[in-house]
């Protein structure tokens, strides 16, 4: 069974914030935000629409994270965005993001916090990693890393997308135009 994972999460609850990250990666012309009662009211609206500009962002706090889906969001943080890292950094958070794709073996995340940032990224036979380990990290192998490390880490920071979106309530979900 194929899977695709691809967010970012920012530590506390900060949906507040969401129009200023917005911003800062430049999703511009989105209205005010939308309550839904739960993800699954909004899954297949936001998942459709990928990394366009136009798509939906959906935003919820679970646990003590505020989960992030938003493909053009996570994949900003991910390739460390500068505006958004210095947004990050001045506001004294800890920013989040993953991408985890069985199809193209692709996985990977970085974590921003204010004392340093820890990077790895997977690809094609390829690792690149910086900042200190978790010591809950097994080494970085391009040939051996899969979702179970990157579960590892996101357990390790006690976030877990799939039940945190389950269980959040209500859901905002901002729309372009």
């Amino acid at each position: 069974m194929s899977y695709r994972l691809v967010a970012a999460a920012i530590k506390g609850d900060q949906l507040l914030a969401l129009p200023d990250v917005m911003n800062t990666v430049g999703l511009k012309g989105y209205g005010a935000p939308q309550r839904a009662a739960a993800w699954s009211d909004v899954a297949d609206e936001v998942i459709a629409g990928s990394a366009s500009r136009a798509t939906p962002v959906a935003a919820c706090v679970a646990g003590a994270w505020t989960m992030i889906l938003s493909e053009v969001i996570a994949l900003a943080a991910l390739e460390g965005d500068e505006a958004l890292t210095s947004l990050a950094q001045s506001r004294g958070w800890s920013l989040f993001s993953v991408v985890a794709d069985s199809t193209t073996g692709m996985y990977g995340y970085r974590l921003v916090e204010p004392a340093g940032t820890r990077f790895v990224f997977v690809e094609g036979g390829r690792a690149d990693e910086s900042g200190s380990a978790f010591e809950c990290e097994r080494p970085i192998a391009a040939d051996d890393y899969s979702e179970e490390n990157l579960l590892d880490v996101m357990d390790h920071l006690g976030l877990d997308f799939e039940q945190g979106l389950e269980e959040a309530s209500p859901v905002l979900i901002w729309r372009h135009g």
